[in-house]
């Protein structure tokens, strides 16, 4: 599955005019223009959301210094 999927399935999770939440993790330097981030929208975790459909990977290069690492879904997926 590739990028365009992704976009669609978080398009119908968090549309357009959603609140959204992104709790950057404090533990990551912020680098390359990206952030290590969860993000929360209508109820939902997106980055589980988006591993439990294969739309996602766990970059477990992070999970060592990550605040998030002992989430359920981040244990699940390879932190």
């Amino acid at each position: 599955t590739g990028y365009n999927e992704a976009i669609d399935f978080i398009k119908n999770v968090c549309p357009v005019g959603s609140t959204a939440l992104v709790d950057q993790d404090d533990l990551q330097p912020y680098s390359h223009d990206r952030i290590v981030a969860v993000v929360y929208c209508n109820n939902k975790t997106l980055n589980e959301e988006l591993l439990k459909n294969n739309l996602a990977i766990m970059e477990t290069d992070f999970c060592p210094k990550s605040e998030f690492a002992n989430e359920t879904w981040a244990k699940e997926y390879g932190c």
